[in-house]
Parts: structure tokens; C-alpha cells; sequence
């Protein structure tokens, strides 16, 4: 009975007593818990120091970060540093962005105003205009090149605005060769030479394309026959020998100096019917039917019979 009444009190107070508190491990001491970790990461940031010295991009900086602060933040250390720092490198890229993007759109309306302006004759201009435009964005290459063109163009002729022959000559070349198809800029100048073009000019655009492009060869022509004879008759062989790419070529070759010329058009048309391109040798014998109204050879091609390659332009 007596061991009974002590079971029951000391029962009776266990009930009472409160019960002992049961804490889980954290993260949160985590800088003193385990100081190998921290000395871990300092080591990490010492290493990340050493390469922004060494002159990592903001991108790689922000990317280096976000690596860092994912591996040990989730370990409870402090990392509210690199966070500030990732933090402020974020902005500091997003204002970077946008003076690009404005820096892009300025330089892309110096260069459009530069091309209408070599395009226009005004040499000396444009070669400002696209200097200027190379500042906002120096590694363009376009804009790089094309002002390295007209900074030879430049001391040779400033500027050529006439609209006589000699003077649409002279632009025709210069902007063949600034936007890079110096065959027909040499074209050009061989062009001025057999129309009897006096000017000094001439012979210094050609040596500077010359020299810039040691890799084009200088055509052979018969003596007698003229630059576009020439071109002419090496377009008819051209058609007959199927050789209808070539064909096209030598008759832009032509058209690039004689706009107007209605034998070129008249074979460039024969060219693309041979390549059953008939709808685009509608288009041409159409408008060289325009500017030779009473071309019977261009009637007999529109709206005679069709499917027979004699009837292509082939004279």
C-alpha cells in the first residue's frame, strides 16, 4: 500500500513538470558552427576579387555572383554583400543596354545619312558623317571599312554633284567601289577612259581600286571594239553556250553604264526566258519595249508565239 502512494505522488508532480523543450539543428549559427565553410567562401571571393582585377565583364561578374551566393547562401552564411554588389552590377548593366541601344540608333542615322551622301557625290561629308558615327559604335566593321575607302577617295575628289557624264561617271565608280563590287567601279573608270573623259581623277580612282583589289583582272578587248561591244558580244556567246549565270552578269555589267541600253536589256530578257524565267523576261522586254516603242524583235517576243528559244532575244 506504501509503494502504491509513492508511485502515485511522484506521478503526480511528473505530470505537472513541464516537458523538455526539443529544438532542430539550423542554419542560422551556421558562421560559427562551421567557421571551415566561411573561410571556404572568403577564399572564393578572394579568388573572384582577383578576376574582376583582371578585368571580367559585368555579365561574368553578375553570372560569378549568382554562382557564389547560390552555393552558400542556402548554408546560412552571410552573403548580403555579394547580393548589394550583384544587385547594383544588375542595374549597372541595364543602363549599359540602353546607352548601347541609343548609341546603335544614333550610329545606324549616321550611317544611312553617310551612305545617301557618298551616294549624292558629297565624298568629304560622308566620310565625317561616318567618322562620327564610328565613335558611337567603334567596332563596326561596315563603318570601319567604308570610312578606311573614303579616306582614300577623299584626297583624290572631295566631292561630285554635275550631272554631266564625266561627273556620274566618277560617282557611279566611287560608290561601286565603297559598297565593295570594284569590278564594275574599274568598269566604270575604263568606261570614262573610252569616252574620252579628260580628267585626273579618272586615272587616280582607277589606280586606288587598282591597288585595293589586285585580285581583278582587267579585261581583254579586241582592238577596235568598244568596252560595251565588247560586253555585248561576249553576252550572245554566253546564251548560245548556255551559260545563261555569265550571260546575266555581262549584261549588268552594261546596264550599270547604259541604263537605257535596249540590246542589253533585250539579252538579259533572252537570259532568264532560256531559264524558264519567263515571267521575269516579260518584265524586261516590257520595259525596253518603252523606251523603243517601234522594236518589232521586242513585239515578236511579247506577244508572238512563245516556247521557242529563237524567239528569246537571240540576235
Amino acid at each position: 500500500m506504501g509503494v502504491l502512494k509513492t508511485i502515485l505522488f511522484y506521478g503526480m508532480f511528473s505530470f505537472i513538470l513541464p516537458a523538455p523543450i526539443i529544438r532542430a539543428w539550423s542554419w542560422d549559427s551556421a558562421d560559427n558552427a562551421l567557421p571551415s565553410l566561411r573561410e571556404e567562401l572568403d577564399n572564393e571571393v578572394k579568388s573572384y576579387r582577383q578576376q574582376v582585377g583582371n578585368g571580367m565583364t559585368t555579365r561574368e561578374r553578375i553570372v560569378a555572383l549568382d554562382r557564389l551566393i547560390g552555393n552558400y547562401k542556402p548554408m546560412g552564411l552571410n552573403v548580403a554583400d555579394l547580393e548589394n554588389e550583384q544587385a547594383r552590377l544588375g542595374l549597372s548593366e541595364k543602363q549599359e543596354e540602353l546607352r548601347v541601344s541609343k548609341a546603335q540608333d544614333e550610329a545606324t542615322l549616321l550611317y544611312e545619312k553617310g551612305v545617301a551622301e557618298y551616294r549624292d557625290g558629297d565624298f568629304s561629308s560622308s566620310m565625317d558623317t561616318l567618322r562620327e558615327g564610328e565613335r558611337l559604335l567603334p567596332n563596326d566593321t561596315t563603318m570601319k571599312e567604308m570610312r578606311r575607302k573614303l579616306e582614300g577617295v577623299v584626297p583624290i575628289i572631295e566631292k561630285e554633284t554635275g550631272q554631266t557624264m564625266d561627273a556620274q561617271l566618277i560617282r557611279l565608280s566611287v560608290v561601286r567601289y565603297l559598297e565593295n563590287d570594284p569590278k564594275r567601279a574599274l568598269n566604270a573608270m575604263i568606261y570614262a577612259s573610252e569616252k574620252n573623259v579628260d580628267r585626273p581623277e579618272i586615272m587616280r580612282l582607277r589606280r586606288l581600286i587598282e591597288t585595293n583589289h589586285p585580285e581583278i583582272e582587267m579585261p581583254r578587248i579586241p582592238n577596235g571594239v568598244s568596252f560595251v561591244e565588247n560586253k555585248q558580244q561576249m553576252t550572245l556567246e554566253a546564251i548560245y553556250e548556255g551559260r545563261y549565270l555569265t550571260a546575266i552578269n555581262e549584261c549588268t555589267d552594261v546596264l550599270d553604264l547604259e541604263p537605257r541600253n535596249v540590246l542589253a536589256m533585250t539579252r538579259l530578257g533572252s537570259a532568264y526566258f532560256a531559264m524558264n524565267e519567263k515571267e521575269k523576261a516579260r518584265q524586261i522586254w516590257t520595259k525596253a519595249l518603252q523606251l523603243d516603242p517601234n522594236n518589232n524583235e521586242l513585239k515578236r517576243f511579247l506577244y508572238g508565239r512563245k516556247g521557242n528559244l529563237n524567239e528569246a532575244g537571240l540576235r
